[in-house]
């Protein structure tokens, strides 16, 4: 089981990552959530001790959730602690969730594929050098559960087009991308340094962290919530009571989802993982 998120174990945990990070520039995805504002709060404690630089970027979309008024109050609360959000409009509308969702696709797929490409592309156009930066990744314990479950039910045992070639392109790629989030640290082939602070907590550790610290999140729901396959996933975790461990769910991983090695990440380069991984 792991231990209870504070900042002591989470540092004692991440020491000698932490410790590498001292002359680099960390650019950390900001949505609002439970998950990114933890990883925030425990990364600005971080700098503090480590002397990173840090920014900090967030896309609003769905508008109907970042609204001004949202992003005015989150804004103020983060600037007390001397960090700057930086909110970067995206190009598609609210419209195309709708549509998504009438075309029988998940319209949270759609937002966080349109998110990611907005940060993607400003990253590529203000950094050249990437062995300075490290991208942090607010994925938690229960994003790995989920991605397992997901691969399980949608791939493994799917009984519908496994036969087609496009079909198994599209599950291998989500696979890969679902599957690095297993790493809590990566380096691709030209140094990028993706960092994931979180993974080793359960849900209700990161609910409790932001509690003690009286940690404000986003508080407008998303319409298309309920399309979320995580959120179904994590409604029967917490009713269930289940918690779960790391090195537990790293293993079956491994032993009998094939989770690829370590160094199948580490021999990609950061076009081709913006591409099809991250």
């Amino acid at each position: 089981m792991s231990k209870e998120l504070s900042y002591a174990n989470w540092k004692n945990e991440y020491q000698s990552v932490l410790s590498c990070f001292s002359d680099k520039t960390i650019m950390l995805a900001y949505s609002g959530g439970k998950d990114s504002s933890a990883a925030l709060n425990l990364m600005k404690q971080a700098q503090q001790e480590f002397g990173f630089h840090m920014e900090v970027h967030g896309v609003v979309f769905p508008n109907h959730v970042l609204t001004g008024d949202e992003q005015g109050r989150l804004k103020q609360y983060w600037r007390k602690k001397e960090i700057e959000i930086h909110w970067h409009e995206s190009s598609i509308v609210e419209q195309e969730l709708a549509n998504a969702v009438t075309n029988g696709e998940i319209p949270c797929r759609v937002c966080n594929k349109a998110k990611k490409k907005v940060l993607i592309n400003y990253f590529k156009e203000t950094h050249s050098n990437f062995e300075s930066i490290v991208l942090v990744m607010s994925y938690s314990l229960w994003d790995l559960v989920s991605a397992t479950i997901e691969h399980i039910l949608g791939s493994i045992y799917s009984a519908d087009g496994l036969n087609n070639a496009d079909t198994r392109l599209r599950l291998k790629n989500r696979f890969n991308e679902t599957s690095q989030r297993f790493y809590s640290l990566l380096t691709l082939k030209d140094g990028l340094t993706i960092f994931k602070p979180l993974i080793n907590y359960n849900d209700q550790h990161i609910l409790d962290y932001l509690s003690t610290h009286q940690i404000p999140i986003v508080a407008n729901s998303c319409q298309y919530k309920e399309y979320r396959p995580k959120r179904w996933f994590a409604n029967y975790y917490h009713n269930a009571g289940l918690q779960f461990d790391i090195e537990n769910v790293r293993t079956f991983a491994r032993n009998a989802l094939a989770v690829p090695d370590i160094s199948f990440y580490e021999n990609i380069e950061a076009g081709n993982y913006f591409r099809n991984i991250i």
